[in-house]
């Protein structure tokens, strides 16, 4: 219930988590999964006919991506806005989550 209410504001808006990192420090993460406040990722490198020719089997024929993992329901991913990279964080390692929220006329 409660990463549901955490990503519906992580969805809405902008958040600060405060959490334990694996080394046992505090980190306060300022975050988002609001499109609108994530810069679109760079356009990834188009393959070179040889880069291509290597990933195919021997039927000529591309060999399929890795199938994608299962979301970890303790941990949340998440954009963080000042290191402008992708990030994530424990939930049972949280200790605090600051909001802001306005209601516009």
């Amino acid at each position: 219930q409660m990463r549901d209410w955490v990503q519906n504001l992580l969805n809405n808006s902008e958040i600060t988590v405060q959490f334990v990192k694996s080394d046992g420090t505090v980190r306060d993460m300022r975050c988002t999964l609001d499109h609108s406040r994530i810069p679109p990722a760079p356009p990834k490198p188009v393959p070179t006919e040889i880069q291509a020719s290597s990933t195919a089997n021997i039927d000529g024929l591309a060999e399929s991506k890795k199938p994608r993992k299962e979301p970890d329901p303790v941990t949340q991913r998440v954009y963080d806005l000042d290191q402008n990279a992708w990030r994530s964080f424990r939930y049972d390692r949280l200790q605090k989550i600051t909001a802001e929220i306005s209601f516009a006329k």
